[in-house]
């Protein structure tokens, strides 16, 4: 037998090997982690299903944070797959269409062990009853992993019903400390150009937001887009220009969000400056003239030591030759 025969019948049963290993070889939590990224999310969630039940109390905590990560993506296709057939049960309220999708899904759940919901009101889309999430905050009520599946789910529903905030709003109440702040205002700014968004009752919430947005990314370019208004009843109007119809008031440091931005600066009086359009967090909208606008300025937190109070800031202008600040 020649050398070239052996060396390719040698290749050939190393990939047969690596073959017959791969398929018999067991499961990780990194392999269903890959099928995950790979977008193969029925086939994490079984391979996830398999692990979870063998799998030590330390390591549970992990598979069962990547099921809901798997669950999440699964449901993300699913609405992608039927969006047409949502609009048009949103649009039209077909009740056989909407069966049929109903027993759809049931199939699905059948074959994969999901609890898959249709939802109609007040929009259509597919979604989970809560059976994973409920399973896995009873097993692990204190995981850090649970404000990042409540997040990821506050998306979803942000993108699947637009015409409100409260999702927002009620993940902040949850998690006034949470590392997603700069998100949430992202994902608040993107609704609030919707004239539909209904943020009346959200007043306070949305200072305390703003201001601790303010505080910890004044350079951002969100920020930026974030004002308060230094005039007393200050008019909005309809349109950029005193022209406008007034559509509203404005109280003396009021929180608006910009909008848009007049292409030109104008004169008015012995002030030039550009028309801005915002929505204020009471729920006003219109256009109002930037002489009566300006930034949020973020607030210094101070903390106690020792029976004195210190601004933050100031402890740390004593860090000169030392990692410690001065007296800390």
């Amino acid at each position: 037998m020649s050398k070239k025969l052996i060396i390719v019948l040698i290749i050939a049963l190393a990939i047969i090997a690596l073959i017959v290993y791969r398929s018999v070889a067991p499961v990780t939590i990194d392999d269903a982690i890959g099928y995950i990224d790979d977008g193969k999310f029925v086939k994490a969630l079984k391979a996830l299903d398999t692990l979870v039940k063998t799998a030590p109390y330390e390591d549970g905590e992990r598979i069962n944070y990547y099921r809901l990560k798997a669950l999440f993506g699964y449901i993300y296709e699913l609405n992608g797959d039927y969006s047409d057939e949502c609009r048009d049960i949103k649009k039209t309220k077909n009740k056989k269409l909407e069966y049929k999708i109903r027993k759809k899904i049931e199939d699905i759940n059948k074959k994969t062990g999901l609890d898959l919901v249709l939802v109609t009101e007040p929009s259509c889309y597919i979604f989970t009853s809560g059976t994973l999430y409920d399973e896995f905050v009873s097993l692990y009520p204190g995981s850090r992993y649970i404000e990042a599946i409540d997040f990821d789910s506050m998306q979803f529903i942000m993108n699947v019903v637009p015409d409100s905030i409260n999702p927002v709003m009620e993940f902040y109440k949850r998690y006034p400390q949470t590392a997603y702040l700069s998100s949430l205002v992202n994902i608040i700014l993107k609704a609030l150009e919707n004239p539909k968004v209904e943020v009346k009752g959200y007043s306070q919430q949305l200072v305390e937001l703003l201001q601790e947005f303010c505080n910890k990314y004044s350079s951002s370019a969100e920020y930026y887009r974030l004002f308060r208004c230094k005039g007393e009843n200050v008019n909005l109007r309809d349109s950029a220009g005193t022209f406008g119809q007034i559509s509203g008031k404005l109280n003396k440091g009021e929180i608006v969000v910009q909008l848009e931005r007049s292409m030109d600066s104008v004169v008015i009086g012995d002030v030039r400056d550009y028309w801005y359009r915002v929505v204020s967090v009471s729920g006003s909208r219109g256009w109002v003239f930037g002489k009566f606008l300006e930034r949020i300025e973020p607030v210094t937190k101070a903390i106690a030591q020792d029976g004195e109070t210190f601004i933050i800031d100031e402890q740390f202008n004593e860090w000169i030759d030392s990692h410690t600040p001065k007296g800390w």
